[in-house]
């Protein structure tokens, strides 16, 4: 394939993710509408995406207030390696016996700062620090040296999406 062919079909790959980025509940028809593209191609392109897993899930962004919850961010400095500690099912399963829900978590570079960061849903501020807890009761290895945990006041943008209740910002100004 030449090479203009091949930048050619990564702009319509990217085209497509950042259209999917924006709205993932179209619909095959409306997303091809949109990227102006036949369906035939787009199944094409979203094929080859799921293979090259350019994208994980398509999923929705809720509101944690409306499960009477609030979104905490939790930095957490890990006193042992992270070769140990892994996000896994057991994990997740401690997490919602804790009834928290894991939001995102990502390991960072952030050397004597912190090396995790997650989003949690919880009731409150001592809920959402028992994530702590769950983190030492894995027993592999990984134990918590130092945490912060903050509470989100308003989010404006979540995953590239503005927030569409604009008048709770207008309150907080």
């Amino acid at each position: 394939m030449a090479k203009s062919s091949r930048r050619k079909v990564q702009d319509d790959k990217e085209k497509i993710l950042r259209i999917m980025i924006k709205d993932a509940g179209l619909d095959l028809g409306e997303l091809a509408k949109e990227a102006k593209f036949s369906r035939q191609k787009l199944w094409r392109i979203l094929k080859s995406l799921e293979k090259e897993k350019a994208f994980w899930k398509k999923t929705i962004l809720a509101d944690p207030t409306f499960f009477g919850l609030k979104r905490y961010f939790i930095m957490m400095g890990l006193n042992t390696s992270l070769n140990g500690f892994r996000l896994n099912d057991r994990f997740v399963k401690e997490m919602e016996k804790q009834e928290l829900m894991l939001e995102n978590a990502h390991f960072i570079n952030a050397p004597h700062v912190c090396d995790l960061v997650m989003t949690v849903w919880a009731k409150d501020l001592v809920h959402a620090r028992k994530v702590c807890g769950v983190v030492d009761k894995l027993d592999d290895g990984a134990a918590v040296a130092e945490v912060m945990v903050c509470e989100e006041i308003f989010p404006f943008m979540i995953n590239t999406v503005p927030n569409p209740d604009t008048e709770t910002l207008k309150e907080l100004s």
